[in-house]
């Protein structure tokens, strides 16, 4: 979900009102391409970059300051909320039939929720919304996955979702922190030539699409924290505006 900030910066990047969009990343690793094929794209990187070490060395001085506090609180909540709760249930008195009856609606719910996530699992493989890419690297997915490092090193992308475009942003390298402020526009693809898409409709793993070129080749994304907005917009189709790249 993006925050305020990165959407002001968003904005400001493409001169644009408000926008549809979340970070993204790859849903897998990028497999190494056939040599010739990796070659002919100019052997562009198929990782990240790594963080730049001052920006490294943040993560142990920020975890040295947040973590007493952290753990302050998940004391706090076991001493006044955990530990009474546990408490209660185990003096409290119960009724056997209740019991058992309780014992029969937790087995059910829990067979329930085993066989949705059976049908969601089998509704992702039927989809192949479990790879990466459609594994053909001549296809316009794999070529966009040939120089996905080679435009920004950074882990995500923005996917910001404009009338008649879908617009991948990201800084130049990888960094730590404010990286909507530091982002830059990496690739521009027009809505003729590619849209984004959930098949599921929001029937499976919520944040997870798919860029669907027109030449039939896919690439699958995976947002990192997928706000409501962006959500509503892969499973119903609900825009401002019917410019927008999306496929329901």
């Amino acid at each position: 979900m993006l925050k305020q900030k990165e959407r002001k910066a968003i904005e400001r990047l493409l001169g644009t009102g408000p926008v549809i969009g979340d970070w993204c990343r790859l849903a897998t690793r990028i497999p190494r391409p056939p040599k010739e094929v990796w070659a002919a794209a100019g052997k562009g990187p198929l990782r990240p970059g790594r963080i730049p070490l001052v920006e490294a060395l943040m993560y142990p001085l920020v975890a040295l300051v947040v973590l007493p506090g952290v753990v302050g609180v998940l004391l706090a909540d076991l001493l006044f909320e955990v530990l009474p709760t546990a408490i209660r249930r185990l003096f409290s008195p119960r009724r056997r039939g209740g019991s058992r009856a309780n014992r029969a609606e937790r087995r059910e719910a829990a067979r329930a929720e085993r066989n949705e996530a059976e049908r969601k699992r089998a509704a992702i493989k039927e989809h192949r919304l479990d790879e990466l890419f459609d594994g053909d690297w001549q296809g316009a997915a794999g070529q966009l996955l040939l120089r996905w490092y080679g435009q920004s090193r950074h882990g995500t992308r923005l996917v910001l979702l404009v009338p008649g475009r879908i617009v991948l942003a990201a800084p130049r390298r990888r960094v730590w922190r404010k990286a909507a402020k530091r982002a830059r526009v990496v690739a521009e693809i027009p809505a003729s030539e590619a849209v984004v898409e959930d098949p599921l409709h929001g029937g499976g793993e919520r944040g997870v699409f798919r860029l669907l070129f027109r030449d039939g080749s896919w690439l699958v994304l995976r947002a990192i924290d997928p706000g409501d907005r962006f959500s509503e917009v892969l499973r119903e189709g609900e825009f401002s505006s019917p410019e927008l790249p999306v496929r329901v």
